[in-house]
Parts: structure tokens; sequence; C-alpha cells
């Protein structure tokens, strides 16, 4: 079985975050990790570095000449010694998660059983022997460790790395390989910057699943072992956990953020659309809708209905009342008004009513009509 990996040095404060969760099978984020100014009645008091700074670090300039590399590389030697316990326990914590990371995907893949497979994994236990998840909290803490015990010094661990932030090139060698400075604390650093960047811890050039009776490992590079599982392809294992952002945190120490183009671009275009959203705020009225929308002046008047079933059939219209229900009600389907034309009857040719009465009355006598018209023609 693997050896238990331990090792690293935390706080009270810090072991406290490292077991959380750590009886259970799952796994928790921290909330919090404390800064590198925070000072602490264990803290050891650091070691002074006894090589003076090169003059070009302390003017700023560059140091790229012979001359002044030279003294750059034996004032980060001497860095390195007066961060002798925190590097060593910050390279061994670093050591420990790559090896139980490796030994997670050896697992899976030689079909080491299950049972390990859930120990080492992401769900095993937040302990000494358990998931790859722990050794990585431990390894982010040692690194935050050293990183705060470089800063808390007289101030020439901080001046290199400081120096090294600006001037990246000069830690690289002809061919892209890191390490020319000489500053083990800044290359502590930088790997587990690249680590929390590339989420990929596997493949790496740590051993794979040792004896901790006899020390031997079935497998002595776990980056050959990850090429002949893939056929020669170096294709790195992508593990995208929030975890990892623990390990990013190391970047901002000692890298210099340069935005991208993409990131200009898209920051100028939100700086433009803030800047005309500020114009039509406070250069000019604005027109809210639904609050200050524009309306005519003029008063209205339609039928009206009070509550005590009074009615008014022409009364006006104030906007705005709480009772005004229906005064903004329209029509969606307006008809064209249905006229009706005007029908005239035609006139009959009635007779008069002379005629009528006459042809109604039964005939007379000569003599009663001639006393009749005798008395019509006196009329």
């Amino acid at each position: 079985m693997p050896a238990a990996h331990g090792g690293g040095i935390a706080s009270s404060f810090l072991l406290g975050l490292l077991t959380e969760n750590g009886g259970g099978g799952g796994h928790g984020r921290r909330a919090a990790l404390p800064s590198a100014l925070v000072k602490c009645e264990d803290d050891a008091v650091p070691k002074p570095v006894l090589v003076p700074a090169p003059a070009c670090l302390d003017s700023g300039e560059d140091c790229s000449s012979k001359e002044d590399f030279a003294k750059l590389q034996k004032f980060a030697a001497a860095v390195d010694e007066s961060m002798a316990e925190p590097l060593k326990a910050a390279r061994k914590s670093g050591e420990n998660f790559l090896r139980r990371s490796c030994d997670f995907r050896y697992a899976e893949y030689e079909n080491k059983g299950e049972l390990l497979e859930n120990t080492y994994g992401p769900k095993g236990p937040l302990l000494p022997g358990g998931s790859y998840l722990f050794e990585m909290r431990r390894w982010a803490d040692a690194a935050f460790m050293l990183h705060r015990a470089c800063n808390r010094g007289a101030g020439g661990c901080q001046s290199l790395m400081e120096y090294l932030k600006e001037h990246p090139e000069d830690d690289l060698a002809p061919g892209g390989i890191h390490g020319k400075a000489g500053s083990r604390v800044y290359n502590e650093l930088r790997k587990v910057c690249e680590v929390g960047k590339s989420r990929s811890p596997v493949p790496n050039d740590g051993p794979v699943w040792c004896q901790t009776d006899t020390g031997l490992c079935e497998q002595k590079s776990c980056k050959k072992w990850w090429r002949k599982v893939h056929n020669g392809k170096a294709e790195p294992w992508l593990d995208d956990r929030i975890e990892y952002d623990d390990l990013k945190e190391a970047c901002s120490w000692i890298e210099q953020k340069k935005p991208t183009s993409r990131e200009l671009n898209a920051y100028q275009k939100k700086v433009q659309e803030q800047t005309l959203d500020d114009k039509v705020n406070f250069c000019k009225p604005r027109w809210i809708e639904g609050y200050c929308e524009r309306k005519s002046s003029r008063p209205r008047f339609s039928q009206c209905t009070m509550e005590n079933g009074k009615w008014c059939k022409h009364g006006r219209v104030f906007e705005g009342s709480d009772l005004d229900e229906t005064a903004e009600w329209k029509e969606s389907f307006k008809e064209k008004p249905v006229t009706v034309e005007k029908q005239i009857a035609p006139l009959l040719a009635l007779p008069m009513p002379s005629a009528l009465l006459a042809s109604a009355q039964p005939p007379r006598s000569r003599r009663a009509q001639a006393s009749t018209s005798r008395y019509e023609s006196f009329l």
C-alpha cells in the first residue's frame, strides 16, 4: 500500500481549516485565508539575509549584465537559506500532493480496487493517507506560509520576489527552462501557480505507488507511466475543481497581470456603454416608463358613477385617482359606426272627407236633399 504522505507546517487556525469535514467522505472549501501580514504568537523569528542585495535590485534597474546577474544569484541563494524551513515544508507538501493525485489515477487504471479509488479520490476522507484534496490543501497552506515568511523578513526576500515578478525572463534559461536566477522560493511558488492555473497535477515527475516499509515504487515516473497508458500521447488529466483556486492565489504573488487584447476591448466597450448611460441619466431629463409618462394636460369628460350610486353623464375625469378604474379603458377591436338611412313612405291619394261621408250615408229623397242644400248654402 502507498505511504501515508504527510508533512507541512500550519498554525492552529490553519489546522482547524484543514480538518473541516475531515471525518466524512465529502470535502468542503475554506471560507477564508489569513493575510500574510497577520502576526501570530508562535511565529519563528525570521532569519536575516547575510548577503547584501545588488545595487540594480535596490534601484529598480535591470540586472541583466553578467556582473549584476552573478550578484543576483548569490543574493537569491542567501534568501533561500533564510527561508529554509518554510521552503522545505512547501516542497514536501507539493511532492505529497502530486504523488497522491497520481496514485489515485493509478488505482483507477491498474484496477487496484474500488476501495482504494474512493480513499484516494475526491470523495475520500480529508485526513493523512486519504483524499488527494487533503494533500492539496496542505500544499496551499504551506505555500501561503512560505509567502508569509518571505514578507515578514527584513525585506530581502520580498524585494527579490518583486524583482522576479517584474522581470520573469531573468529566471528563464535557454530552451525555456526555469531556474536561471537560482531562487528556490520563486520556483516553488511558480509550481504552485502553474498547477493552480492548469488544474492538471497528472502527469508529473514523481514516482507512483510507493511502499512505506521498503520504499520501492511500482512506477518510477508518473509521466512515463501516463504516456504508456495513453499510447504516447501526453494529454494531461484536467481536474477542473474549485479547490485549485487556493493554489491559483500564488499567481498574484509572482506574476504581473497583463490584460489580453480581448480583455482590453471588452473593458473599453463596457466603459463606453457606461459613459453613454451616464449621459442619458445626468445630462438631460429622462422619462421613466410608468412614473414620468408624457400625457396631455387637457381635461377629459366621461360618464362617472359614484360609490353612493349617483352618476353623471358628463363628469370630469381626474388622472391618477385611486377610483379611476375605467378612465384608461380602450376598445381593442373597434368597429365602424352603424348608420341607418331615413325611409320616406309613398303618399296615397285619399278622398276628401265629404266624399267619404256621402258614400257612407243612404240615399235621400229629393225633398230632403233640396232642404239640405238650402241649409248648407245658408251656412
